[in-house]
């Protein structure tokens, strides 16, 4: 590892690095991205781009300010500042973290799975090892959970993918592995979402739409809402919650169908109310002369509001077609809650359905992630056989000797697609794999060794749950959390480096 000149002695408690998993990783990490410039450059380019998209929202404040013939003094009457991030105060006064110390956050919201919880705050306040290794950066203090984050949200994917392979190139560098064996399989990941009913989301649209009309209020942009509505949706979440109690319950299905026909009822009403308040607001946010800063944030709510309205309608539909006429409702109709509108229920074997995400991992022999994905909806394992191998190719650069997969995998067109990319052995396991191999290649000595191995992918995604507490994300969107467990990928990679480090070190010693 590189050596650091130590902190000073009243930023830490101790004279040396607390010797932990957790401090062994961040250093590593530091070292990456000294020995990595590209990774460096990646970083501030991130940083670059949203502040350019920052400045160019500051540049038209400024041109309507100047239309308006406003002062400065004058113009702070205007409410700019009840939405100013503190993205934009930090590249206003042209504060901005490293890229070490960027990558040292992205690996600490990788171990602690955020940075703005209570728990999380209280752990990078308390970190005498993060508190060490800030200081050798150069940190008086730590940065604002918000900086962090801003500075974590900015990172593209195409960093995000350049950092995991960047992992993989010091693993072959050290010659801690070989990369030329690669295991892959799916595990299922709980949405950071409550399970998902009508009943609970009509009745959570219709606040967060409500929420949406009070937040433009403070921004300037006010609808008056009919004073029936909110004695309708109090009339909707009393029949959501007698839904909620009656289950299980003597006439449980009668009762249920009664309190639903009331949520449609009353679900109509507060639409048709609703409707008419949008198209007012709308007309409102089109002609008033408003600051573009300001305007800007207003039309992603007003966006948002406009996809809620149609989904509430949406899963009345459903609600009728489902609950009152006993058909059934195709995945692709249903709104499955609305915390994370990317999650899916996601079905594997006699397991019990997860509504949430189906990533794929591709492991090397000694356990390093060499490629991650978060496929849209419940993917079949058969659609991704070649892209999880291609992307293993890509991080590390090296057409493996061996792929070994399970036999939701197994189909003659993988087979020959992964044998096309110059893959000596191709092994499909179960019934579906033994239906697609010749028989001497299945009863050879090496596949039926590459069979017995490739549940060692389902031990990462194990260690990946236990020790990351990712059987249940943090962060939603598949976008957000893709990143949020590449970033673990990540962690657990680097870590991985210095335990295999240590433990050759001392055979050696």
């Amino acid at each position: 590892m590189l050596s650091f000149t130590p902190p000073p002695v009243q930023r830490r408690l101790f004279h040396e690095l607390p010797a932990t998993d957790f401090g062994d990783t961040l250093l590593l990490g530091i070292e990456m991205i000294r020995n990595s410039s590209h990774l460096a450059d990646l970083i501030v380019q991130d940083q670059d781009a949203m502040a350019l998209e920052k400045k160019k929202v500051r540049q038209m404040d400024a041109e309507w300010e100047e239309r308006r013939g406003l002062k400065k003094n004058q113009a702070s009457l205007f409410p700019a500042n009840d939405i100013e991030s503190e993205s934009q105060k930090m590249l206003r006064t042209k504060q901005r973290m490293r890229p070490e110390a960027v990558f040292v956050f992205f690996l600490v919201r990788a171990y602690l799975g955020n940075i703005k919880s209570e728990q999380s705050q209280n752990f990078i306040q308390d970190s005498k090892t993060l508190d060490y290794v800030l200081a050798l950066l150069g940190y008086d203090k730590t940065p604002g959970a918000s900086t962090i984050v801003d500075n974590l949200n900015c990172l593209s994917p195409e960093t995000h993918d350049a950092l995991l392979a960047a992992t993989v190139t010091m693993a072959k560098k050290k010659d801690l592995d070989t990369m030329q064996e690669v295991y892959v399989d799916s595990t299922r990941v709980d949405a950071n979402s409550t399970w998902p009913t009508e009943s609970k989301t009509i009745l959570a649209l219709f606040s967060r739409i409500m929420d949406s009309f009070l937040n433009l209020r403070k921004g300037q942009l006010m609808v008056n809402i009919p004073k029936e509505v909110p004695l309708l949706l109090k009339q909707i979440e009393s029949s959501s919650k007698a839904i909620a109690l009656g289950m299980g319950s003597k006439g449980a299905e009668k009762k249920r169908k009664k309190e639903y026909r009331k949520i449609l009822k009353n679900s109509k009403k507060t639409l048709q109310h609703l409707n008419k308040a949008m198209l007012r607001l709308c007309v409102k946010h089109v002609t008033e002369d408003i600051r573009p800063s300001v305007k800007l944030h207003q039309e992603g709510i007003i966006e948002q509001m406009k996809v809620d309205l149609y989904n509430v309608e949406l899963c009345a539909k459903n609600a009728k077609k489902r609950v009152l006429q006993g058909g059934k409702v195709s995945p692709k109709e249903k709104v499955l809650g609305i915390s994370d509108p990317d999650a899916e229920m996601i079905s594997k074997g006699k397991t019990p359905v997860v509504f949430g995400y189906k990533p794929q991992v591709a492991r090397s022999l000694n356990g390093f992630i060499l490629a991650l994905e978060v496929p849209q909806g419940a993917a079949s394992d058969s659609s991704m056989a070649t892209k999880m191998i291609e992307a293993s190719i890509n991080s590390s650069n090296v057409v493996p000797k061996l792929v070994s997969f399970d036999d939701g995998y197994a189909s003659t067109d993988n087979l020959a697609s992964l044998e096309g990319l110059g893959i000596d052995l191709v092994s499909f396991s179960g019934s579906k794999g033994k239906k697609i191999t010749p028989v001497d290649d299945w009863n050879s000595k090496r596949n039926l060794k590459a069979r017995n191995k490739r549940s060692m992918a389902e031990s990462t995604m194990a260690v990946l749950k236990r020790d990351f507490g990712k059987d249940r994300f943090s962060r939603r969107g598949i976008d957000a959390v893709t990143e949020e467990l590449k970033a673990v990928a990540v962690f657990h990679n680097l870590r991985l480096i210095c335990r295999i480090s240590k433990k050759n070190a001392l055979k050696a010693a």
